[in-house]
């Protein structure tokens, strides 16, 4: 969903083809109060905003930036800019968030695996050591190959073994 922030005439003309070129849901609002308040009830993925309404409000930027949580930001100027452009421009700020999050959640993806793996390599020395001393109870023994099984288990999914 991409929210519109402009105060022109022409924004409900200007977001219907906007919505028609990228085939997506585009809401307006017409000053910072309204994008705030649209902000804070649905989630946007983009939001086009028209300079003119920063200088009408310029005390609200923040805020309404504030607002926006994870949406992308594009600003311009709609009294100079052809649809062509943009339509072009929202398009590529909209891959450009895209690549973004996907870049994002690769990298937590990673972060992840490597603290799973670095505290599964702990587990797996520790109950591996405990597993060869001798004199351990039997409940004792099963229990920590028990565990020691489902580390090696999580290690292999991590490692991408048993992916079906």
């Amino acid at each position: 969903m991409i929210l519109l922030v402009t105060a022109a005439d022409a924004a409900s003309h200007i977001a219907a083809r906007l919505q028609r070129a990228i085939g997506g849901t585009v809401f307006v609002a017409q000053n910072f109060s309204d994008a705030i308040a649209q902000l804070r009830k649905a989630r946007f993925d983009l939001v086009v905003l028209d300079p003119s309404v920063i200088e009408a409000e310029p005390y609200e930027l923040n805020t309404m930036y504030a607002a926006q949580a994870d949406a992308a930001s594009l600003e311009i100027n709609l009294a100079i800019t052809g649809m062509d452009r943009l339509v072009a421009q929202v398009q590529s700020a909209l891959r450009r968030r895209e690549r973004d999050a996907a870049a994002l959640r690769t990298a937590v993806v990673n972060f992840l695996r490597g603290e799973l793996n670095e505290a599964l390599t702990t587990i797996l020395l520790e109950t591996g050591l405990l597993l060869e001393m001798p004199g351990l109870p039997p409940g004792a023994t099963e229990k920590l190959a028990s565990v020691h099984g489902a580390a090696q288990r999580i290690r292999s999914l991590l490692a991408g073994e048993g992916r079906g």
